[in-house]
């Protein structure tokens, strides 16, 4: 062929060249200028439309919790690190359980005394229980008698030592002191404060006096009850301290009055208010104490009813209750050891460890995370705008940042009902899953989803840009019988590649112009 065109003339050279160039130019108007019409033209056919929502978000395993201990304390063992396989149930760390476990033989200790006590009453009273619960009766009366008389030392040595602060270390302060006239004799510029001291030295008087009375006429019936009225008296001699103590803490030193005076003022003040304060703590101490001895010799005397009525149905079941509370104990100190030990709730892998041994940690402190292993989802905020668009069971295309040009199917499975605010924005989480397993994918990938909202089958198409957009509804520009026609359609869905459904207007074939602007 190539020797025949270079044995042609050259004038027939150039006329195959111009017909070829003519042909060409022939083409090139037929098939990319409109049928020769120089419009730019679109044919209206079938398509298959898909529109799709681009979202970002992550690959996370399909069960993933975050792992803490149930109660605060010091990490004593760490089982499982990062990476670790465990089964459902093995321990992955253990804080010290020291106080826990002795806990737990204490009560374990008491359960075993009630239920040897619970023994004692099936098998029913003998003799030597009846002279040992009378011998503890005695030594609570004994006891209780004790701590009586140690209650009315004590009362009556609060009253001595009142007696003594006021009377040493205070009255040097006022004319007049033990009557109803008396003033105080240093300088207060606070002239409420100097009334309420002056009027507060005349209260004590009168309590000082109904107190050697209370001393005088005490008897056990109601020694509570003057210990009582001798704490009042206590609180408002503390109170009167106090402002006295404001009054000489304010005092400065003058031509007439030295700091050395100054300072002897005040320590003097601070010695009668120790003496106070340290009388109110014996006094509540030994009160403490007699109603102590009182519950003791209360139990005792009942044991000891007890003891001589012998076994009876309600004993038995009293007991049997004791038993069963102290059952219950124990089992409360077990869980509380339990607590101490940090269990797989299900077979994974360890993602996250951050437990050190020796560190301290709280309740709400996440120590790592497990992870299922196995299926992998995708989880993604999906902002308002869109959410409405997403339903469950809808179809999506997946491309992992880590793994470039690899397109995977997802389907979407859940979406929560409640919102999520990101910068501003109510979101909605949204769960994918891969349609086929993956097992090189990682928790925490970046996925890229292309979200699958419309996808139709075989529906008239055309280009959105050959749609002219009005107030009055969408219009394309026909060409039938070569004139151009401005005619109204009605579209439907929008594909994410630049395609407009046509729901009515055209018909298959029809031919619109593109770039009619």
């Amino acid at each position: 062929m190539k020797s025949y065109f270079f044995r042609l003339s050259k004038t027939k050279k150039w006329l195959l060249a111009g017909g070829f160039f003519i042909v060409v130019l022939a083409a090139y108007f037929l098939f990319f200028r409109g049928n020769g019409n120089g419009y730019d033209l679109a044919t209206v056919v079938r398509q298959n439309l898909t529109e799709e929502v681009s979202i970002t978000g992550n690959v996370k395993a399909a069960e993933s919790v975050s792992l803490s201990f149930e109660r605060a304390g010091r990490v004593s063992a760490v089982y499982a690190e990062a990476g670790a396989r465990v089964a459902a149930g093995q321990i992955i760390a253990a804080l010290n359980a020291t106080d826990e476990i002795l806990a737990l033989q204490q009560t374990e200790a008491n359960l075993a005394a009630e239920e040897a006590a619970l023994a004692e009453l099936t098998r029913g009273s003998r003799s030597e229980d009846i002279v040992i619960a009378r011998t503890k009766v005695a030594n609570a009366e004994k006891s209780l008698a004790d701590a009586r008389q140690s209650l009315r030392d004590y009362l009556s040595d609060a009253y001595t030592k009142s007696n003594n602060a006021i009377g040493v270390y205070i009255d040097q302060f006022f004319n007049n002191p033990k009557t109803v006239n008396a003033q105080l004799n240093i300088i207060v510029t606070d002239n409420q404060l100097k009334t309420s001291l002056d009027t507060g030295r005349q209260l004590l008087e009168g309590n000082f006096i109904a107190w050697q009375n209370l001393l005088t006429n005490l008897n056990d019936n109601d020694l509570l009850a003057s210990v009582n009225q001798a704490e009042n008296y206590l609180t408002v001699l503390r109170d009167f301290l106090e402002k006295m103590a404001s009054a000489v803490n304010a005092l400065s030193p003058t031509s007439s009055l030295t700091l050395a005076t100054v300072t002897t003022y005040r320590s003097d003040v601070s010695t009668a208010r120790t003496a106070i304060n340290t009388a109110i703590t014996n006094l509540i101490a030994a009160k403490q104490s007699a109603r102590d001895a009182e519950s003791s010799l209360a139990l005792q005397q009942a044991q000891l009813a007890l003891t001589l009525a012998g076994t009876t149905p309600e004993a038995l079941a009293a007991e049997e209750a004791k038993v069963a509370v102290a059952a219950a104990a124990v089992a409360i100190k077990k869980h509380a050891v339990n607590q101490s030990y940090l269990y797989a709730p299900f077979a994974g892998v360890v993602a996250k460890q951050d437990a050190k041994v020796g560190q301290v940690v709280g309740t709400l402190y996440t120590i790592g995370t497990l992870n299922s292993e196995g299926a992998l989802i995708i989880e993604a905020n999906v902002p308002e705008a869109d959410i409405s668009r997403i339903a469950v069971g809808g179809k999506a295309g997946v491309d992992l940042d880590a793994f470039p040009g690899k397109k995977f199917e997802a389907k979407v499975v859940k979406i929560a009902p409640g919102e999520i605010v990101i910068e501003g924005v109510p979101t909605y989480k949204v769960t994918f899953n891969f349609q086929t397993p993956i097992d090189f994918a990682k928790s925490g990938m970046t996925a890229n989803i292309s979200a699958i909202v419309v996808e139709k089958i075989g529906v008239l198409a055309v280009p959105t840009r050959a749609i002219d957009f009005r107030t009055d509804g969408a219009f394309v520009k026909v060409l039938a019988n070569g004139q151009i026609i401005d005619r109204k359609i009605i579209i439907g869905a929008r594909s994410s590649d630049g395609l407009m459904e046509i729901l009515d207007g055209l018909t298959e074939s029809e031919q619109i112009l593109l770039n009619w602007r």
